[in-house]
């Protein structure tokens, strides 16, 4: 690591390490691991599939070792927020299944069934949210990190929301950037006059890291919009510095890149 590059890493904040992290995606998690709710559901799926000895023994012990791994990936807000059922059904497959394991697995697959319409419903989200939150701010490592990263990202996309988007917006709340601030703002309700976004673009919101983490934890506590819309809109005699450009909830895009006859800008709205 060269002397620059260490003092632009000494220099991060945690609100900024938050905000980086928002950033990435599904791919930068580790390969073959199931998150929570893909553990629940293998559970779910194989739950016909008795006797549980012979050749069935070995896949039902391996259903089993993938739900127990992502259990203790969980972080700590989420764990807290799943219980008694999780400590339940960890309890009923704590011993290997057997030939008489059809009663405990059959109430193993009762409380995974609960578990998922929890996960589903978003009830989860604050807790995920605190949980990325404390990942960054305890230092508890880069595998954590990308596991609650990965779990707040799929809570989002199973609760209706439009997950790319929403953990876009929330970094630029993260960094401070006036035009998604005040985008949450509206999102709650919060603002009645808004400022235009040529007037505050590339502009800081001036708030503390913390205010910043509490808007995002309202923001994704917020039920999902009702649906998704893309408007596109061309302008003359406008042009980007790069080929996209995000403001918030707003994407520009350069025309040649995207092959349209002017620039482009995409509303998530």
């Amino acid at each position: 690591m060269g002397e620059g590059e260490s003092e632009v890493r000494a220099a991060l904040t945690w609100a900024d390490e938050v905000a980086q992290a928002l950033r990435g995606s599904r791919t930068d998690a580790a390969e073959g691991e199931l998150t929570w709710p893909e553990a629940l559901e293998q559970l779910r799926a194989r739950a016909g599939d008795g006797p549980y000895t012979g050749r069935q023994r070995q896949p039902w012990e391996a259903t089993i070792a993938d739900l127990t791994h992502a259990a203790c990936r969980l972080g700590p807000a989420v764990r807290q927020q799943l219980e008694p059922r999780l400590s339940e059904l960890l309890a009923a497959l704590s011993t290997p299944p057997n030939a008489s394991a059809a009663d405990r697995i059959a109430r193993a697959v009762r409380l995974a069934e609960e578990l998922l319409l929890q996960t589903d419903g978003g009830q989860l989200l604050p807790a995920a949210w605190q949980d990325l939150l404390g990942s960054v701010r305890g230092n508890v490592g880069i595998d954590a990190l990308d596991g609650r990263r990965e779990l707040l990202h799929v809570l989002l996309q199973r609760s209706q929301h439009a997950a790319e988007r929403l953990c876009r917006q929330l970094s630029g709340v993260m960094r401070d950037d006036a035009v998604s601030v005040q985008w949450a703002q509206v999102r709650l309700g919060d603002l009645d006059v808004i400022t235009p976004v040529s007037d505050i673009a590339g502009s800081a919101a001036g708030w503390s890291a913390q205010a910043r983490a509490d808007l995002c934890k309202r923001l994704v506590a917020t039920q999902p919009l009702t649906a998704h819309h893309v408007v596109w809109h061309a302008f003359r005699r406008a042009a980007t510095s790069k080929m996209v450009e995000e403001y918030g909830p707003v994407t520009l895009y350069d025309s040649e890149g995207c092959g349209c006859v002017n620039l482009t800008a995409d509303l998530g709205c």
